[in-house]
């Protein structure tokens, strides 16, 4: 009986939220507007307040001693309410530890029975994914560093269907003068039980990218996602910075099914003064992203 009411509640989740059809969407979603303006290439990107997030390895080459940042969106279609949080500190040159955090609000469904009929007091229900991460980072070179993060996701998907499940990410980075490269794999650990038969594989992924800095100002990034189970993704960004203080970011991502991070094009604008930072993030192009909004305030010294 609760799986077959799990398994209701997952097909009518599905029709709100694509995203769903991965386990645990809230380890897929973006979790900050710098990264949604590149289409999601982070590997490679340089160090900020997000990156025990997003790729733990980049922390132990961030320029700031401490940083720590806020994000709210809409991540379309529906939409999934966005709230997130991450921080980072690099008390000495080779070390660097982050904490992150951040609630996906799925978009309420009406309850159904045993029998899959709809309720007859118009009972609702709002699925919540919640992620709390801790990470670290050690650079073994001087232009070599890797990471460790652990976190707990707990899914509450129907009023009778809640689950809680570590796992880790890994990563590595390289940082050179202008060229950069990272690799992570990331979502390694057990299954996620909703109830007695009712149990599914967290969405193991492998990331690796690179990115080039021409004159200061000008990076272009590119990266590859493998999904084992279910296919591919692929991005692509260029940021300019004007003047060190205004950026402008633009990028296209491809996914290659349903099952992965969709297929869409975004764009980006942010400010820096005296180590505080605005960004925010479009998503103009796709079919099931378009107008996905993401804004994120940081700061760091």
């Amino acid at each position: 009986m609760r799986k077959k009411l799990f398994l209701i509640s997952a097909s009518i989740l599905l029709s709100f939220f694509p995203l769903a059809a991965q386990t645990l969407p809230s380890l897929l979603v973006g979790a900050d507007a710098a990264a949604l303006g590149r289409a999601e290439t982070v590997v490679a990107a340089e160090a900020d307040a997000f990156s025990a997030r997003n790729h733990a390895a980049s922390m132990a080459f961030s320029a700031e001693t401490v940083s720590a940042g806020l994000s709210y969106g809409l991540w379309q279609p529906s939409p999934g309410r966005i709230l997130a949080f991450s921080a980072g500190w690099r008390p000495g040159q080779r070390f660097a530890v982050g904490l992150s955090g951040l609630r996906l609000g799925l978009p309420a469904y009406e309850v159904t029975s045993p029998n899959g009929t709809v309720s007859q007091i118009n009972e609702t229900y709002s699925p919540k994914e919640y992620v709390l991460q801790l990470s670290g980072a050690y650079r073994v070179l001087d232009g070599l560093s890797v990471g460790l993060s652990a976190y707990l996701c707990s899914s509450f998907l129907a009023s009778d269907a809640h689950a809680a499940v570590p796992g880790v990410d890994i990563s590595v980075s390289y940082a050179g003068e202008a060229f950069r490269a990272g690799a992570a794999v990331r979502h390694l650990g057990g299954k996620v039980v909703y109830g007695e038969g009712s149990s599914a594989a967290q969405p193991l992924e492998i990331r690796a990218g690179a990115g080039y800095t021409f004159m200061q100002s000008l990076s272009l990034l590119g990266e590859a996602d493998w999904f084992p189970s279910c296919g591919f993704t692929g991005s692509a960004a260029l940021e300019y910075a004007w003047n060190g203080n205004i950026l402008v970011r633009g990028g296209v991502h491809y996914g290659s099914g349903p099952f992965v991070r969709a297929t869409y094009g975004s764009l980006g604008l942010g400010a820096r003064l005296k180590g505080a930072r605005i960004d925010a993030a479009w998503v103009p192009a796709g079919k099931t992203m378009r107008n996905t909004l993401l804004v994120t305030l940081a700061c760091g010294f």
